[in-house]
């Protein structure tokens, strides 16, 4: 006959509910991960270089001048009604016209990843694709993002930041009404 050996080593308690293993309260170790590690890799000299310094020279996030520094023109009529802070004024393409396009030079080297148009009153006057471009020098354009357009608001979101002077918005395809721009936002 063989006999159990009983280990005599006391077995910590755990709270009702929970293993053993899992003893470490959830504040202690949410204190560890927010608290302890950042300090830890600060004393070590891990600290994150900013990405954009000016001191450095380079923009800050999202940086884009202010409106009244921006030239626009394109092949849509009234192409400063796009930008000139009245969503009852409208910027609008000839009907069914393809490739229609409204060029926007900022001004200054600018730095960011949203695009959002306002249709003003023509809640139909989208594009049923759009294609957004940036360019450096304003001849040679780079296709940034294509996308469809939606009712009232299309809202443009880059994959990634741009930095660019230049932007352009072309209507690829053309909606079942005039492309009509009231406002647009670039952030």
């Amino acid at each position: 006959m063989s006999r159990r050996i009983r280990d005599s080593t006391p077995v910590p308690k755990s709270p009702p509910g929970r293993k053993p293993a899992e003893t470490v309260d959830s504040f202690t170790r949410c204190f560890m991960v927010v608290v302890l590690v950042p300090l830890v890799f600060a004393v070590a000299g891990c600290e994150p270089a900013p990405i954009y310094d000016r001191a450095q020279g380079r923009l800050p996030v999202g940086y884009v001048p202010d409106r009244a520094k921006w030239v626009v023109y394109g092949t849509v009529a009234n192409p400063g009604y796009a930008v000139d802070g009245s969503i009852q004024t409208v910027a609008t393409a000839p009907d069914g016209a393809r490739n229609a396009s409204l060029t926007i030079n900022l001004g200054k080297t600018s730095h960011f990843h949203m695009i959002v148009v306002d249709h003003g009153r023509s809640e139909f006057g989208f594009a049923r694709h759009v294609l957004v471009e940036t360019s450096s020098d304003g001849k040679h354009f780079t296709p940034r993002h294509r996308a469809f357009g939606t009712r009232r608001v299309s809202t443009f979101l880059l994959p990634r930041p741009v930095v660019a002077k230049y932007l352009r918005l072309r209507a690829t395809v053309p909606g079942e009404k005039p492309w009509s721009l009231a406002e647009i936002h670039i952030q």
